[in-house]
């Protein structure tokens, strides 16, 4: 690496590149054609953006902002409790951009009720609720997908419908939502218990972002 400033330069694989903060990044009018590396946007040290002169977008159309396979369960009480919640950086989803989010959850068999949530906001009472899913002892694991997409519009957002089926045909409508994407935002994962004792765990989860335009 060579230089730590705004606008000096990264070596990476072999390439010469300038490193920015993501709300660094010059115009990409003024930048023109060329690739950037973008130091606060995925995981480890950044991920690579590239412009056309109109638009900054993620090398190969997408990045991952956050993997972990550690799992974290919800303490010995029965409030929502977060488990994780996960920075989505300010203006990174643009106009058209979209996150995937994956998880897989777990509980312990038992009758009593407990529930599951994943949020897109600034905290859970705030942001709109992209799934909720009950879980018990005949239901103790569950592996979740989400799609989150941008509307042409930095304040307006379409989900699948939240119930614990992400796919196919459902009898509740889309999760439609105004989170104002152009400031930073969080997905948050939650957990809620009716009893104290039970265990409700988070075991890992991925989140992608999707970005080919503006």
């Amino acid at each position: 690496m060579i230089g730590t400033a705004q606008g000096q330069e990264i070596i990476y694989n072999n390439h010469l590149l300038n490193r920015y903060a993501f709300a660094q990044l010059p115009t990409a009018s003024t930048f023109g054609f060329g690739v950037a590396w973008v130091t606060d946007v995925g995981v480890g040290p950044g991920s690579m953006w590239q412009c056309d002169g109109t638009n900054w977008t993620p090398v190969n159309g997408s990045c991952l902002l956050a993997q972990s396979g550690t799992a974290t369960s919800a303490g010995s009480n029965v409030i929502e409790n977060t488990l994780v919640s996960v920075a989505i950086p300010a203006n990174v989803m643009g106009a058209n951009g979209s996150l995937n989010v994956e998880s897989i959850w777990s509980c312990n068999s038992s009758v009593s009720s407990k529930t599951v949530n994943i949020y897109f906001g600034t905290t859970t009472s705030t942001g709109t609720k992209f799934m909720t899913a009950a879980m018990s002892g005949a239901n103790q694991s569950q592996h979740d997908w989400r799609y989150i997409q941008n509307q042409n519009n930095t304040t307006s957002q379409v989900g699948g419908v939240n119930t614990a089926t992400a796919f196919g045909t459902a009898g509740s409508t889309v999760v439609t939502a105004t989170i104002n994407t152009v400031s930073a935002q969080n997905i948050i994962f939650s957990a809620l218990k009716t009893s104290a004792s039970d265990v409700v765990t988070l075991q890992c989860y991925k989140i992608t972002l999707n970005r080919t335009g503006s």
